[in-house]
């Protein structure tokens, strides 16, 4: 009776799923259970989440029993990603345990919990829904880190092969070990596309705009007057109707054969010539002058990769302050990538110039415990792979020394299709354990004036970090981004008839 006590009751847990993005299943009172009450479901349960995969502690874990509970839509559609059909489920001959359908109800609770989001028993949904009124969740802007690399160009054609680009690597990537998932592909509707079609990113921004994601923050090559990769953004700023909010990191690196910007085999170097500040103001200003441009508070939002490589920091940051100014603007929001321990190892001036940081994950995780010798104690990979569930794969929004750090976090990662057996990464990444991340990185209170989460990438194949759809989850890690900030809170709900306002 607890879940359909009452016209009243049932408004009320409508309510609370709809509005409360913590809040995954609502149970009848009583009916969470344990470890006591696995049963014979536990051995496929695990099975079934081997498929995503998916890792959890069966010790810690608590699950609804019964088939009848009041749930979140997105638990619904993650049964898809587990890519079963009929012939994994057994015949129906009365059985009340040990089947294909009972470990399915068990992993509703399992997705819930792994996913971030709370069981609640219906007891408990008037005082929830009214603590949670009191004090709403914050939506904040999503901003999806965007990699321009997928045409071709005279520098790919030099480097690495006539006609190459990124997706040569995606193409020839292969498991490393038993149970690594490569390739990571686009899905059959995204394609292996090339950036030269404007249509290619007018597709994007549908599908980004449609799933949360407030706009695109381009990686930038500019090598003291040359600029590489720079036919999707010339294209953007060229066709005023593609409805994209867009920004700049300048990924002030040298371009390397390593992938990683550092040094070794260096293509083209990093170089800061005469008067190059005003030279790069000149090179981005058209794209900062735009009315699709990101701005914040008004102020047109720049992030720079490694503020701490530009000679002269303190001097660059003020000429573009002041160009900012002679271009109408109000202001300039100048952003920093890095964590803050990195920040804490530079000058602490020099980060007061800029108007804060951005969380870039997966810089600050590698120092997690390796999974290598437990995958294959033999196994020839000189790089290194690690837990996605166990680890925190994100930079949360935080403020320390004065300076405020956005969250930033990541889907997945995994460069082997770049770096081969010299790689690294993290196992267990799908739409559930990335919803969880993604959950804990947006601020429940943001001291930011305008809220922001950065999301490391939309598009980057090769690294394994793509929320753009998949071969694998299709739009999976797009609905979960939808349903962690509660993009669709402001949606039409149902309304239960003989449920009012002032009797629930």
């Amino acid at each position: 009776d607890g879940i359909f006590e009452s016209p009243v009751q049932i408004q009320r847990i409508i309510d609370l799923l709809h509005e409360d993005r913590s809040v995954g299943m609502v149970v009848p009172t009583g009916n969470v259970f344990g470890t006591e009450h696995w049963g014979s479901n536990q051995g496929i349960v695990e099975a079934l989440a081997y498929r995503l995969p998916m890792a959890f502690d069966p010790d810690e874990l608590r699950f609804p029993a019964g088939s009848m509970f009041w749930c979140r839509p997105w638990l619904l559609e993650r049964i898809a990603d587990l890519d079963i059909g009929d012939e994994h489920f057994e015949p129906e001959a009365g059985q009340y345990d040990a089947t294909t359908a009972h470990a399915l109800e068990r992993l509703m609770g399992i997705y819930s919990t792994v996913g971030g989001m709370d069981i609640v028993e219906a007891m408990d949904v008037k005082q929830r829904l009214t603590n949670y009124r009191k004090n709403p969740q914050v939506r904040p802007n999503v901003y999806a880190f965007y990699l321009p690399q997928y045409h071709q160009c005279p520098e790919n054609d030099e480097f690495w092969g006539e006609g190459f680009t990124d997706w040569d690597n995606v193409r020839k990537a292969k498991p490393l070990f038993d149970g690594h998932r490569q390739p990571i592909l686009p899905s059959e509707e995204v394609g292996f596309y090339d950036l030269k079609d404007p249509e290619v990113l007018r597709r994007q921004a549908k599908m980004a705009k449609d799933h949360g994601i407030d706009g695109f923050v381009f990686h930038h090559y500019w090598f003291d007057g040359r600029r590489v990769l720079d036919t999707p953004i010339n294209n953007w700023l060229a066709d005023p109707t593609i409805d994209l909010p867009l920004a700049i990191c300048w990924a002030n690196e040298p371009w390397t054969r390593r992938w990683d910007g550092l040094d070794q085999d260096v293509l083209i170097p990093q170089t800061y010539g005469e008067d190059w500040a005003n030279r790069f103001w000149d090179d981005i200003a058209p794209f900062l002058n735009d009315p699709r441009y990101i701005r914040v508070n008004g102020a047109p939002m720049l992030i720079i990769y490694r503020l701490g490589e530009i000679p002269d920091a303190m001097d660059t940051i003020d000429t573009w302050r002041k160009r900012a100014a002679d271009d109408g603007h109000p202001a300039l929001h100048l952003l920093a990538v890095g964590p803050l321990r990195e920040c804490e190892m530079l000058e602490l001036d020099l980060f007061d110039k800029a108007d804060g940081l951005v969380g870039f994950p997966p810089g600050s995780n590698i120092r997690l415990e390796s999974l290598i010798t437990r995958l294959s104690p033999a196994n020839p990979l000189q790089g290194d792979f690690m837990s996605y569930h166990s680890a925190t794969p994100g930079d949360h929004a935080s403020e320390a020394n004065g300076i405020y750090r956005h969250a930033g976090v990541m889907p997945g990662w995994d460069n082997s299709a770049r770096r081969g057996v010299s790689s690294y990464g993290f196992l267990g990444a799908n739409p559930v354990t990335w919803r969880r991340a993604f959950a804990e990185a947006v601020p429940r209170k943001s001291l930011a004036s305008e809220p922001m989460v950065f999301v490391n990438a939309w598009n980057e194949w090769a690294e394994g970090a793509a929320v753009e759809a998949s071969r694998r989850f299709a739009t999976g890690q797009l609905e979960s981004i939808v349903d962690a900030t509660n993009a669709c809170a402001a949606c039409p709900t149902f309304v239960v008839a003989g449920a009012t306002t002032a009797n629930a």
